[in-house]
């Protein structure tokens, strides 16, 4: 199966998952990450914001970070370069005074005037990966724009990586090549993957 096929198969079926069974396994998917060790120690969060339709809800686990004050940042992404920053949201009405730019793919985005945060060499960084699929080893199959995958590729070697999924979205025989970039480790509602 090509990654296209995949990814319309695996979107196709989440479109037929309840809500309210999404809503569950992303519940017990936040919980096991709040209670994940490179969650706890991390002084930088960054994290997407999910499209609930399709990926486990992260709006619990962006309040859980700002209300541990830890530095929390959401990505940005420039259609005209290609490039994905991360914006610092801390001390902002979240998510009122951060998402306030609609993106021509039909998400909010933060606005170009925040501050942007990057993974610190010195720091305890945590990243929180999606994906439309992983691999029981960590690889990752994203929505086909790359963005995620430069990103991860200009991290510093010791930034921590966990991709988030359903179960559904674990897919043994994943189709990868050689510029898509493999994360630490998975958790879904089920399983946690470590590579």
């Amino acid at each position: 199966m090509t990654k296209k096929e995949l990814r319309n198969t695996i979107r196709n079926n989440l479109d037929k998952t309840p809500s309210h069974i999404k809503q569950r396994k992303s519940l017990i998917i936040t919980e096991k990450i709040l209670a994940d060790k490179n969650w706890i120690e991390a002084d930088s969060i960054f994290i997407f914001i999910s499209m609930p339709s399709r990926e486990p809800s992260t709006a619990a686990l962006i309040k859980a970070a700002l209300t541990a004050g830890k530095s929390i940042a959401i990505p940005r992404i420039e259609l005209s370069t290609g490039v994905m920053s991360f914006k610092k949201i801390n001390g902002l009405s979240y998510p009122n005074e951060v998402l306030t730019e609609k993106h021509p793919f039909g998400f909010f985005q933060p606005g170009e005037h925040l501050t942007e945060l990057y993974p610190e060499i010195s720091g305890k960084n945590l990243i929180i990966v999606p994906g439309v699929a992983f691999s029981p080893n960590c690889e990752r199959l994203g929505n086909g724009g790359g963005y995620y995958d430069r990103f991860l590729s200009s991290v510093p070697d010791k930034t921590k990586t966990i991709g988030i999924c359903f179960q559904d979205q674990i897919v043994s025989d994943l189709p990868v090549e050689i510029h898509d970039i493999a994360v630490m480790e998975v958790y879904t509602e089920e399983h946690r993957y470590k590579r």
